[in-house]
């Protein structure tokens, strides 16, 4: 396992609650929908999916691609092939 990674289930936590904060500040009460993220993934992939979000205009229509792609990526080296 890479050191540079982060669980599926972190990094599912940190990119919804930058959402529900992006939801928040846009005063946006509903939440459109929830990503699942399955696989552990590279910290930088997070990290730019978290940036994107809270940088999106208001009112938020969509998820990110980077966010959408963490559906699909996988850390280099992880032993867990996924959580589903």
């Amino acid at each position: 396992m890479t050191d540079n990674y982060v669980t599926a289930d972190e990094a599912q936590t940190r990119i919804n609650a930058a959402y529900a904060a992006k939801l928040d500040q846009c005063g946006q009460n509903n939440a459109d929908f929830f990503l699942f993220v399955i696989n552990d993934v590279q910290e930088p992939d997070v990290r730019l999916c978290e940036a994107e979000l809270l940088s999106a205009a208001c009112p938020i229509k969509s998820m990110p691609a980077s966010c959408f792609l963490l559906f699909f990526k996988k850390a280099p080296g992880s032993d867990i092939e996924s959580r589903y």
